[in-house]
């Protein structure tokens, strides 16, 4: 098995290099930066944004819909995601996640803008359709967002799920692995409006008492807040390094870190929030991309940054294990409840992620075979068992060769579908009926 598992990692590692290369960064930026500029930076008014998701109204398919689309966001990346991303790129990382943040806000309200202005012409997201060859990059994204189902979605959150279950009942990692397989295949055959209902109920209540929690370790820690935030900041800068090349290396690491875990959490730019929105019934384009520039705000800009905070005032050490890390963080400031809060919201927030990116994936599945409605049904149903086989090798297999290829299907995804975004707004936004 080593045989195969150590080349295999060397390989996702050296792709990875060079598919999150500072160029490639760069360029996702300016695409981000570009779409901020078309869309009249959304993100710069939070009030309208917040008033717009809370909002009464729309039905039980609209709260399905984002509350399903929040539920595939908030997964691990919000809790060891963090605790990887300071590890990698130190306290600064976190710093571009928001940032990360703050210009996908402007790629999420687009894509989805996008997907339901045109949603009654093709599959979502159906801006692909409005490109030239259109059909056959539907074809490659809708295989990427199945493989990143599979991975991204499944698997390193079933891990998640299954190592945090090993830890509080003290059982073997393979019989919870198959029981956490056998739930999550229960669930899987009840359809997609009875995984969007689990994943909504889980999630919203699940949030609340985190980031409760959060603010109770910062009340507890409230004189080390200041020195955390400093941190963050010149570390983000790199103004702490020693000399030229060791600030320009760790500038490049934080940013590297920061970027690729930000896209873990929010999936700002994948195209994978559109596929749960339109199913919310609304036709009014505007509206539901200002749901989807929230839920990132929530996502990363509250829930990841809180965590962040949470390890850099508690003094944890995330260079081992990142649950270990946010564990102690946690239980450093509320005790037996912090150290229970953890693996139980870990559980909480990756099975509701699961959940949510298994509506994705099914659409994504059902995509591939257009007008054939019977193929694709019966391609959901293997797809389906598929996803509670995949759960149970995610939840004995090593995280990092896992988290290597999700960083690379995620980077190939997010290029496909940033690059029809900025094309398709930039075609039709002159037109009076989409702005």
């Amino acid at each position: 098995m080593q045989l195969i598992y150590y080349p295999l990692c060397n390989i996702f590692t050296y792709i990875n290099r060079a598919l999150w290369s500072f160029p490639v960064i760069l360029l996702i930026f300016s695409v981000m930066i570009y779409l901020c500029v078309k869309t009249r930076f959304p993100q710069l008014h939070p009030i309208k944004l917040a008033r717009c998701f809370f909002e009464r109204g729309g039905g039980e398919s609209r709260v399905r819909a984002v509350s399903s689309a929040l539920a595939a966001a908030m997964g691990t990346g919000n809790i060891i995601g963090v605790a990887s991303a300071v590890a990698a790129g130190g306290a600064g990382a976190v710093v571009w996640m928001d940032i990360a943040a703050f210009f996908g806000m402007a790629a999420a309200y687009a894509e989805n803008f996008l997907g339901v202005r045109y949603m009654h012409d093709a599959p979502a997201p159906a801006y692909f359709s409005k490109l030239r060859g259109g059909k056959y990059i539907y074809r490659i994204y809708t295989l990427l967002c199945a493989a990143s189902a599979c991975l991204m979605g499944n698997m390193i959150q079933g891990s998640a799920v299954c190592k945090a279950g090993s830890e509080l009942t003290g059982a073997d990692i393979h019989i919870v692995s198959l029981f956490s397989a056998g739930v999550f295949g229960v669930l899987l055959a009840g359809g997609g409006k009875r995984l969007q209902s689990a994943a909504g109920k889980l999630i919203i209540p699940a949030s609340v008492i985190y980031i409760a929690s959060s603010a109770a370790v910062m009340l507890v820690f409230r004189d080390r807040f200041a020195s955390a935030v400093h941190d963050m900041i010149s570390s983000a800068l790199g103004i702490r390094a020693a000399g030229g090349g060791i600030c320009g290396y760790m500038l490049k690491n934080a940013v590297s870190a920061g970027l690729r875990r930000g896209i873990f959490s929010n999936e700002a730019g994948l195209g994978s929030s559109v596929l749960l929105h339109t199913a919310s019934g609304c036709n009014d384009p505007d509206r539901v991309g200002k749901w989807a520039a929230f839920e990132v705000f929530i996502d990363t800009v509250v829930c990841c940054t809180l965590t962040a905070l949470v390890l850099l005032v508690s003094g944890a050490d995330c260079s081992g294990s990142e649950t270990a890390a946010v564990t102690y963080a946690f239980g450093s400031a509320l005790g037996a409840f912090g150290r229970l809060l953890v693996p139980l919201t870990l559980m909480v927030f990756a099975f509701a992620s699961m959940l949510g990116w298994s509506c994705c994936g099914r659409k994504a599945v059902a995509g591939l075979f257009g007008d054939d409605e019977r193929t694709g049904d019966i391609a959901c149903h293997l797809f389906g068992a598929l996803q509670a086989v995949l759960m149970y090798i995610g939840g004995t297999a090593d995280n990092p060769v896992l988290w290597d290829a999700a960083d690379m299907v995620n980077v190939l995804m997010l290029a496909v579908n940033l690059t029809a975004v900025a094309v398709v707004y930039t075609k039709y936004s002159r037109k009076d009926d989409i702005r």
